[in-house]
């Protein structure tokens, strides 16, 4: 890439997909801002020029990171279809470990691309005789959960990259050690019997496909319900 001037103007997207696609760790707005730059060969502050702002940099970054061009198309059925968008969002938190760490769910900032990810999930469960704010929180809950999870994914790239150990590693290293404070008292009978067991697999991954199944079944349940409410 040649080297741009301080002059030269920036494109502020492309600004953002430069930091995105960096694959920088840490949600710093500062190291966020120093890594667009770099990615452009620009200079930091020359970039602060063709963005508002530090959060009006880190908001594009955020839409950056959902954006999936084109979309799967949405498969037939609610069920399948708020899976897919769970899939989707599961796989751009994993992609880039800081992103649930600096999207909210209290000040929402409404941007095409992640905006996308909630029609699709409202659409899932349209027509299926629910209030639209039900279907609304449907949507929100959906992607609450898979955030809430995805959360770990920044603090696991970090550890992994101070200690050189994964998750597994660290647990065949230190797992017995760690728990041996509640395992060894009468006070938690339910880690005593724990501690017999077999290791028990808690990875991120087998987490989400659990609870995603386990809230879909919730959905499911709420749908009836409501469904037969409306017959009567």
């Amino acid at each position: 890439m040649s080297q741009k001037s301080h002059g030269e103007k920036l494109d502020p997207p492309a600004s953002a997909r430069g930091a995105v696609n960096s694959g920088m760790h840490g949600a710093a707005v500062a190291a966020a801002v120093v890594m667009a730059a770099a990615a452009l060969t620009a200079a930091a502050m020359s970039l602060y020029r063709h963005v508002p702002g530090k959060e009006d940099l880190l908001t594009l970054m955020m839409d950056e990171a959902l954006r999936y061009e084109p979309l799967p198309a949405l498969p037939p059925g609610w069920r399948a279809g708020l899976e897919s968008v769970a899939r989707l969002q599961w796989d751009a938190y994993r992609k880039h470990p800081w992103l649930a760490e600096v999207m909210s769910f209290t000040r929402p900032v409404a941007t095409p691309h992640a905006a996308r990810h909630t029609e699709r999930a409202m659409s899932a469960v349209d027509g299926l005789g629910l209030p639209l704010p039900e279907v609304v929180r449907i949507a929100v809950v959906l992607a609450a959960f898979v955030r809430g999870l995805a959360v770990n994914f920044e603090a696991e790239a970090e550890a992994e990259l101070e200690s050189g150990l994964t998750a597994d590693q660290w647990m065949e290293a230190h797992g017995d050690t760690a728990l041996s404070a509640v395992t060894q008292t009468d006070e938690f009978p339910m880690f005593q019997r724990l501690a017999g067991l077999p290791e028990i697999d808690l990875s991120l991954d087998t987490l989400f496909e659990f609870g995603l199944q386990r809230l879909l079944d919730g959905v499911g349940e709420f749908i009836a319900e409501r469904t037969a409410a409306g017959g009567q």
